[in-house]
């Protein structure tokens, strides 16, 4: 005897179980978020703390003052790209 099988459902964006799952999903979870604002603020002090030391070896090493300008540059890239982030 052969046995009629249902065709699938169609899912759609109306579908109860992709908009159970979609709920599910946007719950918050202030743990992850804390431990991805601790990454970029330690990348930032990592950023410009080594500007600062560059600045301050450069003083006492005595080179010239135009090492600080290429430093100075890169520091603005790597915080602009840490600072999206937040």
């Amino acid at each position: 005897m052969a046995s009629v099988q249902s065709l699938p459902r169609d899912k759609s964006l109306k579908d109860p179980e992709l908009k159970e799952r979609l709920q599910y999903l946007r719950q918050t979870d202030n743990y992850t978020n804390l431990w991805y604002l601790f990454r970029t603020y330690l990348y930032l002090f990592l950023v410009i703390g080594g500007t600062v030391w560059f600045y301050e070896f450069q003083a006492a090493s005595g080179l010239s003052w135009w090492w600080n300008v290429p430093v100075t540059l890169l520091a603005i890239v790597l915080v602009g790209a840490g600072q999206h982030q937040l």
